[in-house]
C-alpha cells in the first residue's frame, strides 16, 4: 500500500470513529525496529492499536505497519 491510499484509510476511520482518548499500554523495541501497543478509544467503541516502526539509519522513524483491532 502507499503512502496516499494509507492516509485515505486512516483519514476515513478517524472520520468515521474519533478519537476520546489514547492510552499506551507498551512500548519496546530491539535494535532499529521500535513498538507500541495501545488502547484508541472513541466515544462508545475501543480500538487496540499495534505499531511497528523501523529507525532508519538517518534517525528517523518510519511507520512499517499501524493495526487496529475492534476490542
Amino acid at each position: 500500500m502507499g503512502a496516499r491510499q494509507a492516509e485515505v484509510i486512516l483519514s476515513t476511520f478517524f472520520r468515521k470513529y474519533p478519537p476520546y482518548r489514547f492510552e499506551y499500554i507498551y512500548k519496546g523495541g530491539s535494535g532499529n525496529l521500535l513498538y507500541r501497543t495501545g488502547a484508541y478509544y472513541t466515544g462508545q467503541d475501543q480500538y487496540q492499536v499495534y505499531v511497528l516502526m523501523h529507525r532508519r539509519t538517518d534517525k528517523r522513524v518510519v511507520i512499517h505497519s499501524l493495526q487496529f483491532r475492534k476490542a
